[in-house]
């Protein structure tokens, strides 16, 4: 399946949600396509980075994916966050 995206320098987040909506595709799998917002679309977005997004896409996926597993994935960023916060 070629790639929503065509120049990495302008993606456009609503605009590749839009066009992962109605279902399943091999770049949104099915956990994430019951959302109105696609995980990857808030996160880039809300510009989070990997460290923040990574906790939002394992919260949002846990019961559809891997359950608790995870939420230990979502829980080892989160810690990590804590860490890098605490030495500022």
């Amino acid at each position: 399946m070629e790639s929503p995206i065509t120049d990495n320098n302008d993606i456009d987040a609503y605009s590749l949600n839009d066009q992962w909506k109605g279902g399943s595709t091999n770049i949104r799998p099915k956990y994430y396509a019951k959302y109105k917002i696609d995980p990857w679309t808030f996160i880039i977005e809300n510009q989070l980075g990997m460290d923040v997004g990574s906790v939002v896409k394992y919260v949002v996926r846990h019961k559809d994916k891997n359950g608790v597993e995870d939420l230990k994935k979502a829980r080892w960023y989160l810690e990590a966050l804590i860490q890098q916060q605490e030495r500022k």
